[in-house]
């Protein structure tokens, strides 16, 4: 790897970094070190390139709309479909009002620690295994190390706690891993970390803030949010899509 000890650095400090924090978190620290881990990613991409980032590039708006509307579907559905099949879990406390305010002031305030997590693992960390060893690779490697760095979270923590941990792990790695996939993908066609920072900014927003506090039930997390069935299976069909999408633009480019 032309790059190979700044992305080793990036590793290290990443790693040691997020095992205190993570570890704090835990043991019960205030949770406003949630937004200091999801910075960790762009604080050791910042150490590891000796302050420079390349990431910031501007994008076709297309792919700003797409991140903004893509979590109405994977997010959203699981969501609606639960409503109708449980009444009883949606909490009519909204407003159009409640959820305009939400949708806007609340990915705003989402991309604040999105935006820390994206630098790292989109903008720096596939972006250099994707130079180096290709897409496959990148994918793979940074949306499994992505999955890995929450499960302290998952385990340890009160993250995703409404599932037992035989289920929450697997359904949370399944779930995660072909987000990580839609975001690499969708940095790779924009070529900048916007779009991926957007998607994930919204995504924790809709899910959390949105349809989660207007939903409640003992067994929604088996169908609905990070942990549920009809989330993965959703996230994955825009997965394939998505991938099978870039790989054909891949082979037309090479057959030109």
């Amino acid at each position: 790897m032309e790059n190979k000890k700044s992305f080793m650095t990036f590793m290290i400090v990443v790693i040691i970094l997020s095992v205190i924090i993570e570890a704090l978190i835990c043991l019960g620290f205030p949770s406003w070190l949630y937004a200091v881990l999801m910075w960790i990613p762009t604080i050791s991409a910042v150490i590891a390139n000796k302050g420079r980032i390349k990431c910031f590039r501007r994008c076709k708006l297309k792919y700003i709309i797409f991140s903004l509307l893509l979590p109405f579907t994977y997010i959203g559905i699981p969501y609606l479909i639960v409503w109708k099949v449980f009444p009883d879990s949606f909490i009519n406390q909204g407003s159009i009002l409640y959820v305009l305010i939400v949708i806007t002031l609340g990915t705003i305030i989402s991309l604040l620690t999105a935006l820390g997590e994206e630098i790292g693992w989109r903008g720096y960390m596939f972006t250099t295994l994707n130079k180096e060893y290709g897409l496959n690779k990148a994918l793979i490697v940074t949306s499994l190390f992505w999955c890995i760095w929450h499960l302290p979270l998952l385990i340890w923590g009160s993250y995703m706690n409404t599932t037992p941990i035989w289920y929450r792990i697997p359904a949370f790695i399944l779930c995660i891993f072909p987000l990580g996939v839609v975001e690499g993908l969708i940095t790779l066609k924009s070529n900048s970390v916007w779009p991926a920072a957007i998607l994930h900014a919204t995504h924790n927003n809709y899910d959390q803030v949105l349809f989660g506090q207007l939903t409640y039930g003992e067994k929604v997390g088996y169908f609905v949010s990070e942990t549920g069935i009809y989330t993965i299976i959703l996230i994955w069909f825009i997965a394939v899509f998505l991938y099978l999408d870039v790989s054909k633009e891949n082979k037309n480019e090479k057959s030109i």
